[in-house]
């Protein structure tokens, strides 16, 4: 009856309250992402990304310039309004083409 089509409305109205929340609020991935693609500079290719739900990003990019790379880094943890707050690199190595290639995982602070 009436009862059942009012408590029925509370809980839809609880429901799209908490859903709403939840749009409002960027995941942790997508601001790894975000930060990401403004941190990056065009002189990298990135040829593979992965990000979990923490924000943690596993990046495997290659440069033609190990400064590119330097200022990658320290771009990235460096400074006071840095997004990650600790870099590991899993590997770094130069091609016979001189480029340097690198995987690095990056940890959200």
């Amino acid at each position: 009856g009436l009862k059942t089509k009012q408590a029925s409305l509370v809980f839809l109205k609880d429901r799209l309250s908490k859903i709403s929340q939840y749009l409002d609020k960027p995941s942790r991935q997508n601001q790894t992402f975000q930060a990401l693609s403004v941190l990056i500079p065009s002189q990298i290719a990135i040829s593979s990304l992965a990000i979990d739900r923490a924000g943690t990003a596993l990046i495997v990019a290659s440069a033609a310039n190990i400064s590119v790379l330097d200022s990658l880094f320290t771009s990235l943890v460096g400074s006071d309004d840095s997004k990650f707050a600790k870099i590991s690199i899993e590997s770094l190595s130069r091609g016979r083409d001189n480029t340097f290639r690198v995987s690095f995982k990056l940890t959200p602070i």
